[in-house]
C-alpha cells in the first residue's frame, strides 16, 4: 500500500524545498551586506521556509484523516527509531520556520516581502527575541537538521538497496 497522494507530493515538494533553504541561505551568506540581492536571498529563504511550515501542516492533517500503509517494525529498537526520526522531521519542518520569524522579527524594523506582499515585523525590536531565534535558527540547527535528512535518506537507502523490502515504493509518486 502507498501513502495517500498529497502525503507523497508533500514529502518530496518538502524535500525540494529544503534543498533550496540550503542554497538560499548560501547565496545570502556570499551576498555583500546592504545589497538588493541578498535581500531577495533572504526573501526567496523566508518564503521557502514558510512553504514547508504550510505544507508540514497540510501533510500533517492528511496523514491524522487519512490510512497509512503497515509499519515497517511492529516493535523493538527500530520502530523507536523509526518513530523518534519521524517525530524528529515533523518538529523541524514546524519549529524552522517559526524560529527563523522570530530570529528575524526581533531584529525589529524590518519588513519581508513574500510573493509582492510586504509583511512588516510583529513586534519591535527585541535583543533578547532575536537570540533566541538566533539560537535556534542558527548553526547548530543547520547541522541539526543535516544529520536528521542524512539519517532519513540513509535508512531509506539501506531499506531499498541492502534489506530490498521496497519501502520507499510507498512514498514515491
Amino acid at each position: 500500500m502507498k501513502y495517500n497522494k498529497i502525503i507523497i507530493a508533500t514529502h518530496w515538494i518538502i524535500a525540494l524545498l529544503f534543498a533550496l533553504l540550503f542554497l538560499s541561505d548560501y547565496l545570502r551568506s556570499i551576498s555583500d551586506k546592504g545589497t538588493e540581492i541578498r535581500v531577495l536571498w533572504l526573501n526567496l529563504h523566508s518564503w521557502f521556509g514558510i512553504m514547508v511550515f504550510v505544507l508540514t501542516i497540510i501533510r500533517l492533517a492528511v496523514k491524522m484523516n487519512s490510512k497509512a500503509p503497515a509499519a515497517v517494525y511492529e516493535k523493538g529498537v527500530m520502530q523507536l527509531l523509526l518513530h523518534g526520526a519521524h517525530i524528529s522531521l515533523y518538529l523541524i519542518t514546524l519549529l524552522v520556520p517559526i524560529s527563523g520569524y522570530i530570529r528575524f522579527a526581533g531584529k525589529g524594523g524590518r519588513s519581508l516581502t513574500i510573493a509582492g506582499e510586504t509583511m512588516p515585523s510583529l513586534v519591535d525590536k527585541s535583543e533578547w527575541l532575536f537570540n533566541l531565534g538566533k539560537a535556534t535558527h542558527g548553526d547548530v540547527m543547520e547541522s541539526i537538521i543535516l544529520i536528521v535528512i542524512v539519517g532519513h535518506i540513509a535508512a531509506a537507502l539501506y531499506h531499498q538497496l541492502i534489506i530490498k523490502d521496497k519501502v520507499m515504493s510507498r512514498i514515491l509518486p
